[in-house]
């Protein structure tokens, strides 16, 4: 499979899924190392892909979101030059998305510039609500297919389900979960995870332990902690957490919240409410609300990993030299604890 070019790979991994032929497909002989590390518990697997500085491991991943949102050559070469400036800086878990628009197209065209061990991939796909369970199993097969053709790949470390809001696609008989388990039977994915804002899904799956990781998204930051329990929960059943947008969606990247525009509905107001006082505090402690931001999650052993989203080299930049920037420990004493968010409606 190491030889077989991205596209006709693709295809094939698609026919033998639906064919339900288990052994046909080989894990790529390239791959022992890695076969070895895909027994391991995905918790601790994610470990050998934490950010390295000098030898400090920081369990922070990239996330790739902001990537491929410009089709002209110099955006092209600028997405570039911002995957390779992260992989320089010591990050080797690299997250994006089908619905990222062109990102899985740059971090493709990156990854064959490095040992394609040293690397973490992990992608996402999404699920038309309209589509029955078999329906949605053959649209998934096709995601997984296409995602390996455009990361120019021959497996993904960690395919995870995109925005759902219901299982019942993905749990029923001939749904989504049968051609997960197919794909990692066959070497073409190694893990495979739920990455969605509605925490009771995030719980039935972790309960269920149907999946390796859960990922959440932007409740777990200095202004709202409401995935806590999720987090402790997937934690002690051996579930991997992953927990994106650190800098809640914007509000804490050290900009005056009070400059940014009026938010977009109640929850978010809540926020930028939260965030002015957050960044009041940091100007007390004298202390870079970025640093503080990105440093936060880092305090909490049940989170496995937090991806932050560098758009460009000097946001790389800017946010490794936050990760090492000493924060006061008495700035966490005296923030105030949040309200609670508008996940105690769910």
């Amino acid at each position: 499979m190491g030889n077989t070019p991205p596209a006709e790979l693709g295809e094939r991994i698609a026919r033998q899924i639906v064919a339900g032929r288990v052994n046909e497909l080989s894990p790529a002989s390239g791959l022992a190392e890695e076969q070895r590390m895909s027994q391991l518990p995905s918790k601790s697997c994610l470990k050998a892909y934490y950010l390295n500085r000098a030898g400090r491991s920081i369990a922070y991943g990239m996330g790739c979101a902001w990537l491929g949102r410009s089709d002209d050559q110099a955006g092209i070469q600028a997405d570039i030059q911002t995957l390779e400036a992260a992989y320089d800086a010591g990050f080797r878990y690299f997250d994006t998305s089908a619905a990222y628009g062109d990102s899985e197209l740059r971090l493709g065209q990156f990854i064959p510039r490095v040992a394609r061990d040293s690397l973490f991939i992990a992608t996402k796909s999404g699920i038309p609500p309209q589509l029955s369970p078999g329906e949605a199993a053959v649209f998934v097969q096709q995601s997984l297919a296409r995602s390996l053709e455009r990361l120019h790949t021959d497996h993904i470390d960690l395919f995870q389900i995109h925005d759902v809001g219901t299982l019942e696609q993905v749990l029923a008989e001939h749904g989504v979960l049968e051609v997960l388990l197919e794909a990692r039977r066959q070497g073409v994915i190694r893990y495979y995870g739920l990455a969605t804002r509605h925490h009771v899904l995030l719980e039935v799956a972790t309960r269920r332990g149907d999946f390796d990781t859960i990922l959440t998204y932007s409740d777990y930051t200095p202004l709202d902690q409401s995935a806590g329990p999720l987090i402790a929960l997937a934690s002690a059943r051996g579930v991997g957490v992953i927990n994106a947008s650190p800098l809640s969606s914007g509000l804490l990247t050290g900009r005056d919240p009070r400059e940014i525009g009026a938010p977009a509905h109640t929850d978010q107001d809540r926020r930028r409410q939260r965030a002015i006082q957050f960044y009041d505090l940091c100007q007390q402690f004298n202390t870079p609300v970025l640093a503080a931001a990105l440093q936060f999650p880092l305090s909490n052993p049940n989170v496995d990993i937090t991806l932050t989203g560098p758009a460009s080299v000097a946001e790389v930049t800017a946010g490794v030299r936050a990760l090492e920037t000493p924060v006061p420990p008495g700035l966490w004493p005296a923030r105030q604890e949040p309200v609670q968010s508008r996940r105690e409606a769910e």
